[in-house]
């Protein structure tokens, strides 16, 4: 166990070159994967706050002809709706909520919307609740006094942008000690005449004064030789 300790202790050129070319490369791998992760974040966010832009004008005109307070959802006893509907509702209604205001009166709302009693002002809000941080697009109609809220869960895009890192990162990861290997080879190659002309050296006896054979040495050590 102490002659590894030593031996790990001595200088080497191979280990030098390993960590020169290893830990730029993992540099590397991290700085591929924090643009990646920021680029698809920034990307994800402007096409989902798009999308609630879409669905606050979308619930405006679907509640138009609207009056009386009414809420949405998904109920057990919908007629005509399959399994696979059922549950693809179940799923999308998960992440959103929606609310529309017109003049100061609540009309339209989904089950899961907000319970203040007041409308968000205009613009993006982040609210967090019990069921975590939600994203909210308020669509302000002065002329028809109508405030629309579409509300979006953030884990949702989350979710998409861990899925699309790890997407990124995960096969780099893996590939990571294959590459290693790969250049320890070359090194391990690049220094095999090195490593031939120290062990010519190494084997001589003090008393052997005859020239050292240069024709293998590498052309950085003739002058030592």
């Amino acid at each position: 166990m102490s002659h590894l300790i030593n031996r790990l202790r001595r200088p080497s050129i191979t280990r030098r070159l390993l960590i020169g070319a290893g830990l730029p490369l993992i540099g590397l791998l991290i700085a591929i994967g924090t643009m990646g992760y920021n680029s698809a974040r920034f990307e994800i966010d402007e096409v989902y706050d798009a999308q609630l832009v879409t669905a606050a004008n979308f619930l405006r005109y679907y509640s138009t002809d609207m009056h009386a307070p009414q809420h949405t959802g998904i109920e057990p006893d919908v007629p005509n709706l399959t399994p696979g509907s059922r549950l693809g509702l179940a799923e999308y209604t998960r992440w959103r909520r929606f609310r529309v205001w017109r003049g100061g009166h609540l009309i339209l709302a989904s089950e899961n919307g907000l319970t203040t009693d007041a409308p968000l002002p205009p613009g993006y809000h982040n609210i967090r609740d019990a069921s975590g941080t939600w994203r909210f697009f308020t669509l302000n109609v002065p002329e028809t006094q109508e405030v629309i809220e579409a509300g979006e869960n953030i884990k949702a895009r989350q979710e998409l942008i861990n899925s699309i890192f790890w997407g990124l990162i995960l096969p780099m990861t893996l590939a990571l000690p294959l590459i290693a290997l790969v250049i320890w080879r070359g090194i391990v190659w690049g220094l095999k005449d090195l490593r031939g002309f120290a062990a010519s050296v190494r084997e001589r006896s003090a008393e052997n004064l005859t020239p050292i054979d240069t024709q293998a040495a590498p052309s950085e050590l003739q002058t030592l030789a």
